[in-house]
């Protein structure tokens, strides 16, 4: 239950912060969207034992990456 209103909360906030046309122009021209994490925030963010970004808020992003991409 704790994960669905988190994401809830994470969801709420992205919807509010709407991106500018800059950064949606940088991502069409390069087709690249950066994201950071933070690589000690477990269980939202954390490198994993291979070294790669993982956790809640990266697969989220990550989910959120691939609906802009489409």
């Amino acid at each position: 239950m704790q994960i669905e209103r988190i994401l809830a909360v994470v969801l709420a906030v992205l919807a509010g912060v709407p991106a500018s046309a800059a950064t949606l122009d940088r991502i069409r021209e390069t087709g690249t969207i950066r994201l950071g994490y933070l690589a000690d925030a477990r269980p939202f963010s954390f490198r994993n034992d291979a070294g790669a970004a993982d956790g809640f808020t990266v697969v989220l992003c990550q989910q959120i990456a691939g609906q802009v991409k489409s």
